[in-house]
């Protein structure tokens, strides 16, 4: 008589938890794949508080992704420099095409070719499709006529705080009527079509450095025009992410009798915070991240523990380093590696707290998961 399949996990959590309470001069591999994980939840601390790893005792975590804010991109610049010499490819040639295929109109790029937002053409052609973007620049007191005399003490907590956000706006906003936004088609990557922006799409994994660095460079060395390039290499390794995320699996819940899947999750995500985003009226600080509620279930956080262990949502990093035993009060966003695919801004917004995930696709219910203020 084979086991049930409740034995069958019991026993499997039971293994995996005794290998991690005896890592000390343990196998290596064994040591490098629990370090890449950034979240467990088959051992808790105060059961195991005298045996787990810590941090300095012959253990380290790496943290896969960036950091949640105040993120720097200088090892994925360094890399893509490395793999252009690789290559025999001048990095500012690569920068150059990548550049290229970029909207002129609201954007110029510097001798390094990082970008320099045109303020003053972005907002002008947001505020003819979007008057609760003309009402914000008003009730805060900016005059679009002005903006190229504004001091860059001016700019700073005026201007610039709304440069990313209204940029992305434009993008994809065709208008704002009664209330409410109506969306552009999502099929152009325009917004991401910069080297500043592919920098932060690759989340600093290196993987991601060299599909899209390769990728890249095929298509210039073929000669093919940057602007269908760079769409078609955006959509090939955005799609090559979420075939990775889609292979993990999560147990059965008995309880809703039913199996989620990591992707579906994340797409709920993903998708509430764009519509969010283009429907409602203009806001400088959008919702582009959560916080975790103490009451979340178990089988809601082990689902988002897969999505953090696979990078597909990017935990908060800036006041906690080492393993998270426990996912509950933490702040989360989705990985900037899908975000052309919602699409969403590559920033950190505002945080809502969420109490429970919702277990169907967009296209089938709007009610996506449960607020909790």
């Amino acid at each position: 008589m084979s086991p049930s399949l409740g034995v069958m996990r019991a026993l499997s959590s039971s293994l995996t938890k005794s290998i991690y309470e005896r890592l000390r001069s343990f196998d290596r591999r064994a040591v490098i794949k629990f370090s890449l994980f950034p979240y467990i939840d088959f051992v808790r601390e105060d059961e195991s508080a005298r045996i787990t790893p810590r941090e300095g005792h012959d253990f380290e975590t790496i943290t896969l992704s960036g950091k949640f804010k105040n993120e720097n991109y200088q090892f994925s610049s360094e890399l893509v420099a490395k793999i252009c010499e690789g290559q025999g490819i001048n990095i500012a040639d690569f920068v150059d095409y990548v550049n290229s295929a970029a909207d002129q109109a609201t954007i110029s790029f510097d001798n390094k070719g990082h970008r320099k937002r045109n303020y003053q053409a972005i907002f002008r052609s947001l505020a003819k499709k979007d008057p609760s973007f003309t009402a914000h620049l008003s009730a805060h007191g900016i005059d679009i006529s002005r903006i190229q005399r504004y001091t860059e003490g001016d700019k700073a907590p005026t201007v610039r705080k709304l440069g990313g956000i209204s940029e992305f706006r434009n993008h994809y906003l065709r208008s704002f009527v009664n209330g409410r936004g109506s969306k552009l088609s999502r099929k152009s990557y325009h917004y991401f079509n910069n080297y500043d922006q592919l920098l932060k799409l690759t989340e600093q994994n290196p993987r991601a450095v060299h599909f899209y660095c390769d990728d890249i460079m095929r298509c210039m060395i073929g000669g093919k025009p940057a602007q269908g390039a760079l769409k078609s290499v955006i959509e090939k390794n955005v799609n090559r992410f979420r075939a990775l995320v889609a292979t993990q699996s999560v147990p059965f819940d008995p309880i809703n009798n039913k199996m989620s899947h990591v992707l579906d999750v994340v797409d709920n995500f993903g998708e509430a915070l764009y519509t969010k985003l283009i429907s409602s009226a203009f806001s400088s600080e959008p919702q582009l991240a959560f916080k975790i509620a103490q009451s979340m279930d178990d089988y809601s956080l082990k689902i988002l523990g897969i999505a953090v262990n696979t990078g597909a949502i990017i935990l908060d990093e800036s006041n906690q380093r080492g393993l998270h035993l426990d996912l509950r009060g933490l702040r989360f966003r989705i990985s900037y590696q899908l975000s052309p695919w919602y699409p969403l801004p590559t920033q950190t917004g505002s945080e809502r707290k969420i109490s429970h995930l919702g277990f169907h696709k967009p296209s089938t219910q709007t009610a996506l998961f449960d607020w909790e203020d």
